[in-house]
């Protein structure tokens, strides 16, 4: 009796060892994802979603071609900004901000400030506005790519330039947030809930390749 007790504390040992040197691992490839990820490289091997997505691929590399400082806001032209689009581990629900200054909802995000690593940015960024701080990416690169205008402003005397944004998605098993001076509110949107928040294009483009990673999921296909 003794000895099979001993074997299932063992065992039980062994178990808990496993789990715990998994963890290890991912938490170094986690790791490594973010201090190895090189814009250049990820926007040359990026697929395009659609002919809209193409083009802004095309901008952002031109840009980055011409511009010694893309990673600047000194930059009137426009900069490279950083975005991270924060769900919950089941791909079911995404964490969105409502922006004191453009009084929309929109996904967590902002400038460089000189980081040229765009992931880091971006995961800078979701931390800043929602409070969490555990969370990872969603495979090893770029979910969308988006280039927009943005509009002169008189309290910062920031002329009109462009933002090319490059976007990620992490994901959370935390549900709890805190909301930052740059937000009026922060929410879990369900997906449904996500596609009655209006029809911009880059915003149906998420929703196509969310639901597609919902698909990649429920297959096991590793994402």
């Amino acid at each position: 009796m003794r000895e099979n007790v001993s074997e299932s504390q063992s065992n039980a040992h062994l178990t808990r060892f496993y789990k715990g040197f998994v963890a290890v691992v991912k938490r170094l490839c986690y790791y490594k994802t973010v201090k190895d990820f090189d814009l250049l490289r990820a926007l040359k091997s990026y697929k395009p979603f659609d002919e809209k997505e193409a083009e802004h691929l095309r901008n952002v590399l031109s840009f980055l071609a011409a511009n010694d400082n893309a990673y600047s806001r000194s930059n009137f032209v426009g900069h490279i900004t950083g975005s991270g689009f924060l769900m919950n581990t089941n791909l079911t629900k995404i964490l969105m901000t409502h922006h004191k200054s453009l009084g929309r909802w929109l996904q967590f995000g902002g400038h460089s400030d000189g980081d040229t690593n765009t992931m880091r940015v971006a995961m800078r960024e979701t931390t800043e506005e929602s409070g969490i701080k555990n969370f990872k990416p969603l495979g090893k690169g770029i979910i969308d790519i988006d280039v927009h205008p943005i509009a002169y402003r008189e309290d910062k005397q920031e002329p009109a330039h462009f933002h090319y944004d490059i976007r990620f998605i992490f994901t959370t098993n935390e549900d709890k947030f805190q909301i930052s001076d740059e937000s009026d509110d922060l929410r879990w949107f369900t997906m449904e809930e996500f596609k009655k928040m209006g029809g911009r294009e880059e915003q149906q483009r998420l929703i196509k390749k969310w639901e597609q990673l919902q698909k990649e999921k429920t297959l096991g296909i590793d994402i």
